[in-house]
């Protein structure tokens, strides 16, 4: 009688075995990535930029340097996303999203869940953009090595983009760089699937998000991707229109704060409405973007350190919308290269220069006999595109075997994950073949009448192949080599470094620290406080917060530092200011000379409104 139980035992048995082996396979995978990523340069890189980043940032915090501009506001719009579902800023009088589109920042609500303090926000920037780099490393290390990516990397973390983000917390950026640099990295190693993807999120970091969106449509373009292209230009610029023309102004009772910034240079009510006139004056726009010494100042630091070396990519051209935007605009503070603004175009540069090294490296190599080198970025030709077998063939071997860097089966060099790989980089793109070449110093050979080389025997003799280093890993070992030495002389005074050497520190002492910390001490939690804007942000877990002096301050209690209240009222307005509190009804409550607690208890004698010039 046959047993019908066997085949099931059977077939179980087997189902055990898969699943133990597909388990094992996985722990493997997990445990040689893990070895790698440990062993990477580029983990120790980023590893010590968070070590000097996040250690400034926050002696910065504790130091009662940050203020409501515009940690502050960010703090408040991501405390409206986690307890209310909606972004309202009472610093501002109105949501986060009538202010600029940013809704990312909702992202950060869970943590607030778990820890309600600004700080989260200051590590979340400090993280991000060094993880930025990443991308950076791997746009490099895929096609030139790892050292190259880890200088790369180096100077990246080090340019005055990443040092200026990081002292002024929080700003958008801290999203739109990594945003972009991963885009861009994916899009270099021909994974347009994926970039189009991390593109798409642009739209969500800030309002001119849509318009990189477009921009970046157009490089997919000029590759021939043309799915890709097509939809990223319409969602960027439906995205770009409706933020600047339905979603801000129906938000923020005063319309797109930012639109008169182009009345003085555009005459015109935003830079949209102000294109007829760069058509029609192109000389004088060209002289307002160099009109002012922090112009100039700025266009040098990103030209000469990264810039010239990435003007062979198209993707430079990216810039130009941004740059544009920027140098016309009537606020001074766009113009300088020592805050954020030059932040999201990094990845942009530096993506830029490893597409132009690639670019000059190929021409070069083509008059060295090489072949081109190629482009993953690019959309390749079919093969009935190809007119004869040698054409093929020709491609084949200018692509793989004179080292275009087409991988070999089972290589990663379309993976951008974190991990390096020993068959990556250099070791693919710098071998050549010049073809079998008899060897000269073989005393027993000699070449036979057809021209092959043979043994004494008579038995032909197998010459392998003359390794040749590609041209483009030699331009990137030099251009990694000069940004360096750019990133080193560039941090000579950067203030960050001297604070950690201990020549440095923030202007806030020991004692005024101590009196900040007394003065909050004397304001109960949950109430309505109006503050100075030092004094903003160590109240915002625990109570709502405006800041005195923007017209729009409500409650009726008041904390002011009397010798730096900063954004946006100097030391000289805070007379007015006391005045305007005292007719409000509101008497001291506890003071030491510089800082100042008040509470609303007497009778006022004009209206209950916020205070500043305007008022």
């Amino acid at each position: 009688m046959q047993d019908m139980g066997c085949p099931s035992m059977a077939s179980s048995a087997d189902g055990t075995v898969f699943r133990d082996s597909l388990g094992s396979a996985f722990v493997s995978r997990v445990r040689e990535l893990a070895i790698r990523t440990a062993l990477s340069p580029c983990t120790w890189i980023v590893l010590v930029a968070l070590y000097v980043y996040g250690r400034w940032a926050r002696a910065q915090f504790l130091t009662f340097d940050a203020g409501a501009c515009d940690l502050g506001i960010f703090h408040q719009a991501v405390q409206g996303w986690a307890y209310g579902g909606w972004p309202d800023v009472p610093i501002k009088g109105y949501p986060q999203l009538g202010d600029h589109f940013s809704p990312i920042f909702a992202l950060l609500a869970p943590v607030l869940w778990i820890y309600d303090s600004a700080i989260v926000l200051v590590y979340a920037q400090v993280i991000l953009i060094c993880l930025s780099g990443v991308p950076i490393y791997h746009i490099f290390r895929r096609r030139y090595g790892i050292w190259v990516g880890a200088g790369m990397l180096t100077a990246y973390l080090a340019t005055h983009a990443v040092t200026g983000t990081i002292m002024f917390p929080v700003h958008e950026v801290m999203f739109g760089a990594p945003l972009l640099a991963w885009g861009l990295e994916r899009a270099l190693a021909g994974k347009w699937n994926h970039a189009t993807a991390i593109f798409m999120l642009l739209v969500t970091v800030k309002e001119d998000g849509g318009l990189f969106c477009a921009m970046l449509g157009l490089f997919a373009l000029f590759n021939r991707r043309w799915r890709h292209g097509i939809f990223l230009m319409v969602w960027g610029v439906v995205w770009f229109v409706l933020t600047l023309k339905l979603i801000i102004p129906n938000v923020n009772p005063g319309g797109f704060t930012y639109a008169v910034d182009y009345q003085d240079s555009l005459h015109a009510d935003g830079i949209l409405e102000g294109i007829p006139y760069m058509i029609t004056h192109p000389f004088e726009i060209i002289g307002i973007l160099i009109d002012h010494p922090s112009k100039v100042e700025t266009w040098m630091k990103l030209l000469l350190p990264v810039g010239f070396a990435a003007l062979a990519s198209p993707l430079v051209l990216l810039l130009v919308p941004v740059m544009m935007s920027r140098m016309l605009s009537s606020r001074d503070t766009q113009w300088a290269s020592n805050l954020y603004y030059d932040m999201p175009l990094m990845p942009i540069l530096f993506a830029a220069v490893a597409d132009s090294i690639r670019r000059v490296g190929s021409l070069i190599d083509r008059f060295r006999g090489l072949g081109p080198t190629e482009d993953p970025a690019r959309a390749p030709q079919k093969p009935a595109e190809l007119e004869t077998t040698e054409e093929r063939e020709e491609v084949l071997v200018g692509a793989g075997v004179a080292g275009g860097g087409v991988p070999p089966r089972g290589s990663s060099a379309g993976d951008g994950g974190t991990a390096d790989s020993a068959g990556d980089g250099a070791a693919r793109d710098s071998a050549g073949d010049d073809g079998a070449r008899g060897s000269a110093g073989d005393g027993g050979s000699r070449d036979s009448a057809d021209g092959e080389t043979r043994d004494a025997g008579g038995k032909p003799v197998t010459t392998p192949p003359r390794r040749q280093v590609r041209s483009g890993l030699i331009l990137a070992a030099v251009a990694a080599v000069i940004f360096l030495g750019f990133a080193i002389q560039e941090n000579q005074e950067n203030w960050i470094l001297k604070w950690h050497a201990g020549t440095v520190d923030f202007k806030n002492g020991s004692g005024m620290i101590d009196g900040a910390k007394q003065a909050l001490s004397h304001v109960p939690e949950g109430v309505e406080v109006r503050a100075t804007n030092n004094m903003l942000v160590p109240l915002l877990p625990t109570n709502t917060v405006t800041l005195i002096g923007s017209n729009v301050d409500k409650g009726d209690w008041a904390i002011l530092d009397t010798v730096r209240p900063d954004c946006p009222i100097g030391q000289d307005d805070i007379p007015l200011v006391t005045k305007q509190l005292d007719r409000m009804g509101f008497r001291e409550v506890w003071t030491d000379g510089r800082f100042i607690v008040l509470e609303r208890t007497a009778e006022a004698t004009t209206e209950i409104r916020g205070t500043g010039k305007a008022s």
